[in-house]
């Protein structure tokens, strides 16, 4: 087994391909060993590759020598300079004066010249023959006999300047275009009908002949093309090209030698490749005549040309002269446009070392271009009647740029293959019968209810093609093209993700397009490696949502409460996926929490109503929802550290959220707050937090408070004074309880005890509010005292007594001051009502406070006392003379020495101290 340091490191870099130092880089890395160098030529053919254009160069003159029998004229310029005197220092060339340059120009465009001058007469001499009048009486063979004049002179004068050292471009142009001519003869002879009498036979017999001589001869000239290796097949291709313009006079010939044409010319010229895969030797890629490149300038070899004019001039032909349907041509156009581009790529791949300047040039695109556009005009004039034509010219077109994809990855070239490809399945669907379709797409509707939306078929049927989409980007990742990939996979997720939003309005067929992504996502997730996050969730929310439509189709016509039970088992499916380790727990983690999220809504539908009252028999269901609770916990206690802390705190939110679909109804109520206190018991446990146990301590009052309201079995249930009588209670129990857990003296317990002192300090504040606004009651005539009023405020009493006895402070004194004012306003709202007597009694409270205060002083041996024993007091004083201001009797008197003497000692108390 390797160790850990002997594996493959995987190292992303992002760098501009135009980075000055990329190359260098990757030959150190090369020398280091670090990289291969098949991964440095897969980089470069990847990243690093871009279409070249060439710029024309000047190149020096060359003198041609040319071989006479004169000895003295074979030496070269070199010999004879050597043997010259020899100069004391290297004289620099004279410049040539404007004549000698002058002169060399028109050297150099003589044979040009020479073949304009050569056009010109032949344009003359034709526009005078067409402007005689005697033109019409001419008969057929002589009418035809121009052209096959004007053909014999093209090629005497190429024999002639082949013959002349100085002409050899234009002997070069006049044997192609002898050439290019040999066609249009023969369409001629055609078309003047020279075959109707004996005279015009003749004409045939000599002209057929001397044209496939001439071809001939021209084919096997080595003086001008020493290199051409045409080879018999091309010649015997271009002489029938040539010889199937004879017989279009028949009905139905034209459109039968057009495709004869096409497919024969095809067949020939790819075997003749392949059996010469380099025909033209080096030599020829190099040989230069006056400053031109015929490689450079025609791409394709000159049979090749030949070749393609010949093609074109049967198409123009058969299309602009014989009228033949264009429509029914589609394919011929489409070969014909294959053939272009198929030579093109030959040419282009063909040559190596510096040859690959030339092959990348942009004739070579050009030529790709026209064969590009004919295969285009070929699918255009045959998509509408000939389908099975356009079918046949889109696969031509795959191939095209198929191999244009293998060898240059260009993003233009995918999308190119995605279009043909999906256009070749609306093709292939028009040549079914009409009968069939009609009846295949009765019996889809039929099967899936699709009646009203017959087009969402669609999403089902074309998905085979996505699925092939794959597979291509999946080769691709296996050939180290990524970029390209990716590409394609974000191409193919836009159509799938189409063909879903078509399907989504039917059941059936949004269930089957769901299953096949969901199966189509998971195979190229598990293809990945390192699988990608965003397509793990991709193909795991796909998976659920087809899970819940397939429900959906099979059973239409489930409940709102049952469609929550399921996503509830789903969610809990979900997290106990999620307990291990990986990037599908992950998700499945995630999924679980939208999941829960979903059912809290589909409940709070039925449960929103019960909040306002209104009557609903399905709000009870909310209780379910408190296992999204339950799950949290449990996953929590059994998942992975890091991720236990964040369930906890999930479980905490949980717990109060249930609350608003069971607190609204007594049913469920107490099994909510029941359920909420298990849990938060638990939860508090592990997070050790006063915020928990206070909520914790929350829950548990409720519960009590819930079960008090809807009444124990057996006792009666609670009044308002017994509410206030359970306060005080629940006050002193709570702060009962922080002693006894601070004694324990671990962790826990004192955070529980913490939260008992805050609950219990709340409900302290509320009982002394609630009794105060009783006791405003009592004296303003609404309501009478009770004894449980009195009873829950000596609780009230004792409770605070009880809490600041050994930890005695400020608040806690003024809480005791408080509870007393309303024990003696309680006390005294038995008998008569009557404010005087609460003034009475503030002032003895007053007193009291001051006795108390000292006490407390000399018992404690404080220098000073707390605030709150000089504030009381003079609170005491200051109430009751708030209390009688309206009142002054003859004990008026007696009550203000009362007060007098309650400041009297405020006053003194300082002092003192």
């Amino acid at each position: 087994m390797s160790s850990p340091l002997e594996r493959p490191l995987k190292v992303e870099i992002r760098l501009p391909s135009s980075h000055p130092h990329l190359l260098e880089g990757l030959d150190i890395w090369l020398r280091l060993g670090l990289i291969s160098d098949t991964q440095v030529k897969q980089l470069c053919r990847e990243f690093l590759v871009c279409t070249v254009v060439l710029q024309p160069q000047p190149e020096a003159e060359t003198k041609v020598a040319f071989v006479t029998s004169d000895p003295v004229q074979q030496l070269p310029i070199a010999a004879l300079q050597s043997s010259s005197r020899r100069q004391p220092q290297q004289q620099k060339p004279a410049k040539p004066n404007f004549i000698s340059t002058m002169l060399q120009s028109l050297g150099a465009e003589l044979s040009v010249r020479w073949l304009l001058f050569l056009g010109v007469f032949l344009v003359v001499v034709s526009s005078g023959v067409l402007a005689a009048s005697q033109w019409e009486r001419f008969p057929a063979s002589g009418q035809y006999g121009v052209l096959f004049a004007y053909t014999l002179s093209f090629w005497g004068l190429s024999f002639w300047a082949t013959r002349q050292s100085n002409l050899r471009l234009t002997a070069q142009t006049l044997l192609i275009v002898t050439l290019l001519l040999v066609p249009v003869n023969f369409w001629a002879m055609d078309s003047f009908r020279l075959w109707q009498n004996p005279l015009d036979w003749i004409v045939v017999a000599i002209a057929c002949p001397t044209l496939t001589a001439i071809t001939v001869l021209l084919s096997k000239n080595r003086s001008i093309f020493p290199n051409l290796l045409t080879g018999k097949l091309p010649l015997i291709n271009i002489l029938g090209l040539s010889y199937l313009h004879w017989g279009w006079q028949l009905r139905g010939f034209p459109l039968i030698a057009v495709y004869v044409a096409m497919i024969g010319t095809t067949i020939i010229t790819v075997y003749h490749n392949y059996q010469q895969p380099n025909p033209i030797s080096e030599e020829d890629r190099r040989d230069v005549y006056d400053g031109l490149r015929l490689r450079s300038s025609l791409s394709i070899s000159l049979p090749a040309t030949v070749i393609i004019y010949a093609l074109i001039v049967l198409l123009v032909r058969a299309i602009f002269v014989v009228r033949v349907d264009v429509t029914q041509l589609g394919l011929a156009i489409g070969i014909c446009g294959w053939l272009v581009t198929w030579l093109a790529q030959q040419g282009r791949t063909g040559g190596a070392g510096g040859d690959r300047e030339v092959n990348s040039s942009l004739s070579f695109l050009l030529w790709e271009r026209l064969g590009g556009i004919l295969l285009f005009l070929g699918w255009l004039v045959s998509v509408v009647n000939y389908p099975w034509q356009a079918i046949a010219v889109s696969g031509l077109g795959l191939w095209f740029v198929g191999s244009r994809l293998r060898q240059y990855s260009l993003r233009v070239d995918f999308a190119a293959v995605f279009v043909i490809g999906l256009q070749t399945i609306w093709l292939a669907w028009r040549l079914v019968p009409d009968n069939l379709q009609k009846l295949a797409i009765a019996t889809g509707t039929q099967l899936t209810n699709s009646q009203n939306e017959p087009w969402a078929l669609l999403s089902v049927p074309l998905f085979p093609y996505i699925i092939l989409m794959v597979a291509l980007t999946d080769s691709l990742h296996r050939t180290e093209k990524r970029e390209l990939a990716k590409f394609g996979e974000l191409l193919t997720l836009l159509f799938g993700a189409f063909l879903t939003t078509i399907a989504i309005v039917n059941p059936a067929l949004r269930s089957l397009n769901l299953l096949f992504s969901t199966i189509t996502l998971a195979f190229v997730t598990q293809r990945r490696s390192p699988s990608s996050l965003p397509l793990i969730y991709l193909t795991h929310i796909i998976g659920v949502l087809t899970f819940c439509f397939t429900i959906n189709w099979l059973l239409p016509t489930l409940s709102q409460q049952a469609w929550a039970s399921i996503l509830l088992a789903l969610m809990v499916a979900e997290w106990v996926f999620s307990l291990n380790e990986g990037l599908w727990q992950h998700s499945g983690w995630d999924i679980g929490l939208g999941l829960a999220a979903a059912s809290f809504f589909v409940l709070w539908m039925n449960a929103e109503s019960s909040w306002y009252g209104i009557a609903d028999g399905q709000a009870h269901w909310g209780v379910l929802w408190l296992v999204t609770p339950i799950a949290l916990t449990g996953v929590a206690n059994a998942t992975i550290i890091e991720r236990r802390l964040t369930g906890r705190y999930l479980s905490v939110l949980a717990v109060g959220t249930a609350q608003l679909l069971t607190l609204q109804l007594p049913e469920t109520r107490l099994i909510g707050l029941a359920v909420g206190t298990g849990l938060m018991f638990t939860n508090t446990r592990y997070l050790r937090n006063q915020i928990s146990a206070v909520i914790t301590e929350g829950f548990l009052l409720s519960f009590i408070v819930a079960l008090l309201w809807v009444g124990v079995p057996g006792l009666p249930r609670l009044a308002l004074p017994g509410w206030f009588v359970v306060g005080a209670i629940a006050i002193l129990i709570l702060w009962l309880a922080r002693t006894v857990l601070s004694r324990r003296g671990n962790e826990l317990a004192i955070i529980y005890a913490a939260a008992s002192d805050k609950w219990a300090i709340a409900l302290c504040g509320f009982e002394l509010f609630g009794l105060t606004l009783h006791s405003i009651l009592i004296y303003s005539g609404f309501i009478t005292s009770g004894f449980l009023y009195l009873t829950a405020t000596a609780i009230t009493l004792v409770a605070i007594v009880y809490r600041s006895w050994r930890e005695p402070i400020n608040w806690a004194f003024y809480g005791i001051g408080w509870s007393l004012e309303l024990l003696t306003a309680q006390g005294l709202g038995f008998g008569e009502r009557s404010i005087v007597k609460i003034a009475i009694a503030n002032i003895a409270l007053g007193l009291i406070a001051q006795l108390v205060g000292e006490w407390w002083r000399r018992r404690h041996q404080l220098e000073r006392l707390p605030s709150s024993f000089h504030i009381l007091p003079l609170i005491y004083g200051a109430f009751s003379v708030l209390l009688r201001v309206n009142t002054f009797t003859e004990w008026t008197g007696l009550y203000s020495l009362g007060v007098a003497l309650i400041y009297h000692w405020r006053g003194a108390t300082p002092r003192r101290l």
